[in-house]
């Protein structure tokens, strides 16, 4: 479903410094296909006037998920990118993990998410120690599990993103994340998922072969 680039030189030791699994996983960035992203909006409020991305790329999924009621598309990527071109994102570069606590600190919140997250990066968790003082009790609790595979000072890229998400959303905010099956039903849905709280605010799980 994704389209693969190379990851820029200069923001290698940046990737490496945020996951201690990153060179092992390799430097390359997945992108969204717009057909995918658009069916994917299917199921969001047809008025959208900010949609936010916090790992957005050159902001393929932003420009999938638009319509005639969007005003602005912010998207932050640990990359610097060009947009997609005739697509005016509000862009910053910034790693994921570094930008949390300024998001925190500012109070940022957002109605609307369009989220394809890394998959399967071990984020340092002492860089998200806010997840633990969430206004929202799903978070704080699920922080505080952990991943058996991973070790006591790292977390899924993915459930960060959501945990991320789900924190700095406003009081009727919603939006889309895009993930491996696998690892949602190993750390969500499956029984005895270490982070299966969060499942109360998924209403749509859907399945994509």
């Amino acid at each position: 479903m994704q389209q693969g680039t190379s990851i820029h030189p200069t923001i290698v030791q940046d990737l490496f410094d945020s996951a201690a699994n990153a060179a092992a996983k390799g430097q390359a960035q997945f992108l969204t296909p717009v057909e995918f992203g658009q069916a994917l909006a299917a199921g969001l409020p047809e008025h959208r006037p900010v949609i936010v991305d916090l790992n957005c790329g050159p902001g393929q999924l932003l420009q999938a998920v638009r319509n005639g009621t969007t005003q602005h598309l912010l998207g932050a990527d640990i990359e610097t990118c060009r947009n997609v071109p005739g697509v005016a994102v509000e862009r910053i570069t910034a790693d994921l993990t570094r930008l949390y606590p300024l998001l925190v600190e500012t109070d940022f919140q957002a109605d609307l998410y369009a989220l394809n997250p890394p998959w399967d990066l071990h984020w340092f968790k002492n860089r998200l120690s806010l997840l633990a003082e969430s206004d929202l009790e799903a978070v704080r609790e699920a922080f505080a599990q952990r991943d058996s595979r991973l070790g006591p000072d790292t977390i899924d890229s993915t459930i960060a993103t959501l945990m991320i998400a789900l924190d700095r959303c406003s009081y009727r905010g919603e939006g889309f994340l895009i993930a491996n099956e696998s690892t949602l039903q190993w750390l969500i849905f499956g029984e005895g998922a270490p982070y299966g709280g969060l499942a109360q605010h998924i209403w749509w799980h859907a399945v994509y072969d």
